[in-house]
């Protein structure tokens, strides 16, 4: 048929009751046309089927004993709240435990299935004392045997053991009563003395106590172990040689033969080395061209499993390549690439994007204005104060460091405001700061060479040993470094107290470091170094140990 407007939205439909379903309002037309076309067809069915149905009594209806609306639960209880839902599942697990019918207590009101009409709760004393007054007054028979009073919390029970299972301490003790040979007290183990609680008094703490917890649990009739005939390992073979080895196994193999009465299987001289061997292939394994003989052969009886032994050989090289990879930086996975930061992870990504666009390092932040930068100084050119800031750093790189503190000065003086006034506090002082005779002259050095070498009765003072008898071979050293005077104080000093000769190689291993002599001369003299110990540290110029 010709396709009409619809009688919604004015589109061309060929719908059965002029409505299209491109829209909602289209389709809810459309729905409402067929329930009215269809609308007696509907009735009449329901209509039979209420007819038909089977019929079902209804339950009478009862208060609920909590929330006080009506219910045709079994329980007397609805589930419409959640104390309804609560009390009705503690009344549906009684009903199903056996234990009876649920009632109320006569005293608290809790309920309880005890026959005696109270319950006998541990939190409530007057329950207790009335269910055992009741209890022990009732005629025999009255109470049901099931029903006793619980040794732990004083509810009642129906268990045999006396105990019942609601509360940690209550399952505690009902497993050990049901239990008695594993809840058992613990006893000292045999060997090791460890508290324990096997049946065979030893524990499971060393090595020891297992092989004789292991002796022990062997079968009467189970040989006992014994060293091997041909190794010596214990073992408990039933010809008395273990088959670790193969001088082992062929011990073995001979007699088994002989206790059997077999007759010896026959040997073949070996391919290889000539020994009479037992091998299939012809080839024994006594030596490496046997070996390799033997796997030859069995090699081109067996090409898939040689294929498959060559797959599990290149798997595991391959595994162990793999492993010898340097690791990636992020996640610690072998990587290959020259930036060290493989590309699995999206970490491992972004490092290695930021690894590619700042090759000198990882960027921080700048001194001056905050934005990432890579140069060395931390400072970068992007604005006027930026740059500025960047040449100053640049030149005070560029400026000798001071001779007291090492910061870069442009001093003619060589040192910086705060040295420069802690020299001139020094310099009246005539033992400070004030070159000897011996620092530019060899004869003046040689003589205060044989004089401190007199002093120190031949011995080196950092290794013990003798001096050697040209002064030239020996240097003088100062007991407080200069570097630590220097930092610390500002001056050096260049009295005899602070001189002492040394092989050149110990004045090396001794460095500019204060020493623990070092302490002990400067705390003579006046000088506390111990309470710079820390700040020395930090620049590599403490070594008391």
């Amino acid at each position: 048929m010709a396709p009409a407007p619809c009688g919604v939205c004015g589109e061309p439909t060929k719908g059965k009751y002029g409505v299209c379903a491109n829209t909602g309002e289209c389709r809810q037309e459309y729905q409402r046309r067929w329930q009215a076309e269809h609308q007696d067809s509907r009735r009449d069915a329901m209509r039979h089927y209420n007819a038909n149905r089977p019929h079902r009594v209804r339950r009478p209806e009862y208060p609920c004993a909590v929330c006080g609306q009506l219910t045709a639960s079994s329980q007397g209880v609805c589930g419409r709240t959640a104390a309804c839902k609560a009390e009705y599942r503690r009344r549906y697990r009684h009903e199903e435990s056996g234990t009876g019918p649920v009632m109320s207590c006569e005293i608290c009101g809790e309920p309880t299935s005890a026959p005696c009409g109270v319950c006998g709760r541990r939190d409530s004393p007057e329950c207790a004392r009335e269910y055992q007054r009741r209890y022990a007054a009732a005629p025999a028979g009255s109470f049901s045997k099931r029903h006793v009073l619980c040794a732990v919390c004083g509810r009642d029970t129906t268990s045999e053991c006396g105990v019942c299972d609601r509360a940690p301490e209550c399952r505690r003790e009902r497993y050990r009563r049901l239990n008695p040979e594993i809840s058992r007290a613990s006893a000292p183990c045999d060997v090791c003395g460890a508290r324990t609680r096997s049946a065979l008094g030893v524990c499971q703490g060393t090595p020891e106590c297992r092989r004789e917890d292991a002796r022990r649990r062997r079968l009467p009739g189970q040989r006992e172990l014994r060293p091997c005939d041909v190794c010596g390992v214990p073992c408990s073979g039933r010809y008395g040689v273990c088959r670790r080895t193969p001088d082992c196994i062929r011990e073995y193999q001979r007699r088994r033969d002989a206790v059997v009465g077999q007759p010896p299987l026959p040997t073949t001289p070996c391919q290889v080395c000539g020994q009479p061997t037992r091998g299939k292939y012809g080839a024994c394994n006594r030596t490496v061209a046997c070996r390799t003989e033997l796997k030859r052969q069995w090699r081109k009886d067996h090409p898939d499993e040689h294929r498959k032994e060559n797959r599990r050989y290149w798997l595991a090289k391959t595994a162990e390549v793999r492993a010898s990879r340097p690791k990636c930086e992020v996640c610690g996975a072998p990587t290959v690439a020259a930036s060290g930061i493989c590309t699995r992870t999206s970490q491992c990504r972004d490092a290695a994007r930021a690894r590619k666009h700042h090759p000198k390092g990882p960027a921080a932040p700048c001194e001056v204005c905050g934005m990432p930068t890579t140069a060395p100084c931390r400072v970068c050119s992007r604005t006027p104060a930026c740059r500025a800031g960047y040449q100053r750093k640049k030149r005070e790189a560029e400026l000798p460091p001071c001779l007291g503190c090492g910061t870069p000065t442009g001093a003619e003086s060589g040192r910086c405001p705060p040295c420069r006034a802690r020299y001139r506090r020094n310099a009246d002082k005539p033992w400070k700061n004030r070159r000897p005779p011996w620092w530019n002259s060899r004869e003046a050095r040689c003589l205060k060479v044989r004089e401190l070498t007199a002093r120190q009765q031949g011995a080196c003072a950092w290794c013990r040993k003798p001096l050697p008898a040209d002064p030239d071979a020996a240097e003088i050293d100062h007991v407080i470094p200069q570097a630590v005077l220097w930092r610390l104080f500002g001056f050096t000093i260049h009295a005899d107290w602070n001189l002492q000769a040394l092989h050149p190689p110990c004045n090396q291993a001794k460095g500019e470091s204060a020493t623990a002599e070092a302490v002990r001369v400067a705390a003579v003299h006046g000088l506390d170094l111990g309470a710079w110990g820390s700040w020395l540290a930090q620049d590599g110029l403490w070594d008391t140990a």
